[in-house]
């Protein structure tokens, strides 16, 4: 099973444990380039832009998406990258409670990474 994680590079520590998790569970596992950090230096908009389109481009071919919105922050590049994926029928799933109603109204659910854990082994041994 293939899965998207997401967050704002706010959240970059955070983000790094949840991928390990999800890679411990045998879980493919497409995420944020944490090389490139904003909160630590400036990226110019060319990468930005590069880097939005790779994350995109990744997000085909994925089963869920998991977005790391600690504090319920969710920017405008985890927005669009929310909208994408509901654009490819992607489920979506939250770490807590979004911003406002306009995301709540496409997402799927918000679950603790523990629950989103147990609930992709479910889904994948039922797959099998």
């Amino acid at each position: 099973m293939r899965l998207a994680v997401a967050s704002s590079c706010k959240f970059y520590a955070e983000t790094k444990s949840v991928v390990a998790r999800l890679e411990e569970h045998g879980f493919e596992v497409h995420r944020p380039n944490f090389e490139f950090d904003e909160t630590v230096s400036h990226v110019t908009y060319g990468r930005k832009a590069a880097l939005t389109r790779s994350f995109l481009r990744g997000l085909h071919g994925c089963n869920a998406l998991y977005v790391v919105n600690s504090n319920g922050y969710i920017g405008p590049s985890v927005t669009l990258e929310i909208g994408y994926a509901r654009g490819l029928d992607i489920p979506v799933w939250l770490l807590e409670e979004p911003p406002d109603d306009a995301i709540s109204a496409v997402i799927t659910d918000v679950l603790s990474v523990d629950r989103f854990i147990d609930m992709m082994i479910m889904r994948e041994m039922r797959e099998e």
